[in-house]
């Protein structure tokens, strides 16, 4: 095992652990949303009602990109594979993340948003914007 010290400034140091907390942040605003905490963050309508929700993959996505740079500078070869896999799929978060920020697909999107995009496309919510 390489020691913290070895790795590469750019993964290791302050800046990480700046990342990291962001990450963790943005992950946990994203998660109480998909929860339904903060819905009235998602029917502010300020960009798009998947901001909020946009922030889990962006934060996870992170936390995968960055354990996948951990894992491959351990220098043994099968954790050069499961790093690159694991960044990879921090990558792919990522991609569902930016486009997140203007459209969540239907499956990706918490019950409770799809219900109420439902009684906005019914005309239930005719008075109001999403409340």
């Amino acid at each position: 095992m390489t020691a913290a010290a070895d790795l590469p400034a750019s993964v290791s140091g302050p800046g990480l652990a700046v990342v990291l907390a962001c990450a963790a942040v943005f992950l946990a605003l994203g998660l109480a949303n998909y929860a339904g905490y903060g819905r009235s963050i998602a029917t502010a309508y300020i960009l798009s009602p998947f901001v909020a929700l946009a922030l889990a993959w962006l934060g996870g996505g992170t936390l995968l990109v960055v354990a996948g740079l951990w894992l491959t500078g351990l220098g043994w070869t099968v954790w050069d594979a499961v790093g690159l896999a694991v960044a990879v799929s921090g990558l792919l978060s990522w991609a569902v993340g930016i486009v997140g920020l203007f459209w969540m697909p239907t499956r990706l999107r918490p019950r409770w948003m799809r219900e109420l995009m439902a009684r906005r496309t019914a005309g239930e919510l005719e008075g109001e914007a999403w409340r």
